[in-house]
């Protein structure tokens, strides 16, 4: 079964924060205790893979392919790589189990 897990981007912190907790309506906790309330925040959802060192793959991560650089997005009811700088059409489709051939290298906040 597939861990569901987020981690957000915080516009104040400018910083990734792993997401521990949801409290009403449009607050987060996040780990450490910092809460995300009011303010500007980018949620990225875990799509239940790792790549090639282990690491947790998240929407919105960088990673490479061979010497292929690609975005992680969820379009079309799945998660799919984007190659960068390409058109929204353009998508490198990969099964899941493929991730394990990636290398996540950032995401695209930080």
């Amino acid at each position: 079964m597939k861990s569901i897990k987020f981690r957000a981007y915080s516009e104040i912190k400018k910083e990734v924060v792993e997401i521990d907790g949801i409290k009403g309506d449009m607050g987060f906790t996040a780990t450490g205790g910092y809460n995300l309330w009011y303010e500007n925040k980018y949620i990225m959802q875990y799509i239940g893979a790792t790549d090639k060192n282990g690491k947790d793959i998240y929407e919105d991560d960088i990673v490479k392919v061979g010497n292929i650089i690609c975005t992680v997005v969820f379009y079309d009811n799945a998660f799919m790589l984007k190659l960068k700088n390409t058109k929204c059409s353009e998508y490198f489709k990969h099964n899941i189990v493929q991730f394990n051939k990636v290398e996540v290298v950032g995401n695209i906040y930080e």
